[in-house]
């Protein structure tokens, strides 16, 4: 295998400078962005988070937010789930912090109340607590319309979470305020249909979230980073489109308690954008809101070349580029395209099947085609303690990884395939409308080969 690259050296002038963000600076431009992982155990974090966190860092990557963490019972009570409303949380994080630091990349927790949107089942029959009675999305069950009292609660256990992220270490704090979740149910005219001082016009159904912010400031001082996760678009009739958030975020950053804004889609839109939709399909509305708003703007939506970050960023679109499942596709994404090495990334193809397919069987994730992925400390690839001469029969996608793992181990392997082409059945995949990416994984594999 080489490590020489034979695309034309790209020069990066913008991925791989350093930004401030609030009370911190990053090392690069490239951020991974909360996705569940369900790899707590018994609602705190575990060993399993640690290794993943860990190797992104080591990868290169500058900031690595963690997941949608649960503030309070009536968001989650699911072992799968972070819950941040507990003290146990801390020393657990403690650990997982010192591991990202280690290697040179920076730490923000998600904080997340889900409001109507999860699922049915919640220990102690907990009820679902959304700003009005609408019904869930996942399910059948209709949402408890919160009483003032009950708001104030939740407000509160937003400013208590994050005074435990400080306390554990971390460098920063995110609010989930996107894809239909608690503070965009109270922000959109969509869901909220409330008569009283949280409810009615745009200045009322926005005092949630400028609550939560002005109580996560109270518990976490100046000197400590605060971003929010919203919506460039929500999607959805009757819904908050771009010019809304346009006229709404300068209003939440205006009292300067904000420190970055990172922007995605609602949930009508392609949250997660699989293979046939095109690169950076969304940035337009990183870049809308970038207009407005004087702090750092993240962008998110399959972002998988730095190539096309780089031109992200020259353009002015962003400051931050998400490239999150480029980065569990290969966490070495950042150190490969810092050292030129661009024909060693192994990409993502957006399949969605390890990243988000098995979140919904509530299984921890993983990538199709980066088996260590959430296994990184059971797959590590070590010297063998005895070499041999392998044969490996057939070159499918399993038969490619395998030769290539073992070669690394220092085996002396042949790979055998009975078509002139590598691939097996991806080959076939990849005629299919939309589908042309599913061919993407030879050439990674062609060029380890050679």
């Amino acid at each position: 295998m080489t490590s020489a690259s034979e695309r034309p050296q790209v020069q990066f002038k913008h991925l791989f400078t350093p930004l401030k963000i609030g009370a911190f600076t990053v090392r690069n431009r490239i951020v991974s962005t909360a996705h569940l992982t369900a790899f707590a155990e018994g609602g705190l974090p575990s060993e399993r988070h640690l290794n993943y966190w860990a190797s992104k860092a080591k990868g290169g990557i500058g900031l690595i937010i963690t997941e949608d963490q649960a503030v309070h019972p009536t968001a989650a009570t699911d072992p799968f789930v972070i819950h941040t409303y507990k003290d146990a949380c801390i020393e657990p994080f403690r650990r997982i912090v010192s591991a990202v630091h280690e290697h040179g990349a920076k730490l923000v927790a998600q904080l997340w109340h889900p409001g109507s949107i999860f699922y049915g089942a919640r220990e102690g029959s907990l009820p679902l607590w959304s700003c009005s009675a609408i019904p869930g999305s996942f399910h059948a069950e209709t949402a408890h319309a919160m009483e003032v009292e009950e708001v104030k609660e939740i407000i509160q256990a937003f400013g208590d979470s994050a005074r435990r992220m400080r306390e554990a270490g971390l460098d920063g704090v995110e609010l989930m305020g996107t894809h239909g979740f608690l503070i965009e149910q109270f922000m959109s005219p969509r869901t909220n249909e409330r008569g009283d001082e949280y409810g009615g016009d745009e200045e009322k159904r926005l005092r949630f979230i400028l609550e939560v912010i002005d109580a996560v400031r109270a518990a976490v001082g100046s000197d400590f980073t605060l971003g929010l996760r919203t919506s460039g678009d929500q999607f959805q009739g009757g819904g908050l489109g771009l010019q809304d958030m346009k006229r709404i975020m300068p209003k939440l950053t205006a009292a300067g308690k904000l420190d970055y804004v990172s922007v995605t889609v609602g949930a009508g839109g392609a949250i997660i954008p699989p293979m046939y939709m095109p690169a950076a399909p969304f940035v337009y509305l990183a870049a809308g809101i970038k207009e407005v708003v004087d702090v750092p703007v993240f962008c998110v939506g399959r972002i998988t070349d730095p190539v096309v970050a780089e031109d992200i960023l020259a353009k002015n679109q962003a400051d931050m580029v998400a490239m999150t499942r480029a980065n569990l596709c290969d966490p070495e994404l950042p150190n490969k395209a810092r050292e030129g090495r661009l024909d060693e990334i192994r990409r993502c193809i957006g399949c969605n099947e390890g990243c988000w397919g098995r979140l919904y069987e509530i299984l921890p994730i993983t990538c199709a085609l980066n088996p260590s992925a959430g296994r990184e400390k059971e797959m590590e690839i070590t010297p063998a303690s005895v070499k041999k001469t392998v044969m490996v029969i057939g070159a499918g996608i399993a038969g490619m990884e395998a030769a290539r793992v073992a070669a690394l181990r220092g085996h002396s392997v042949s790979l055998y395939e009975k078509d002139e082409q590598l691939g097996g059945q991806l080959q076939i995949a990849a005629k299919a409308p939309g589908r042309q990416d599913m061919a993407e994984p030879v050439r990674y594999y062609e060029y380890q080969f050679k």
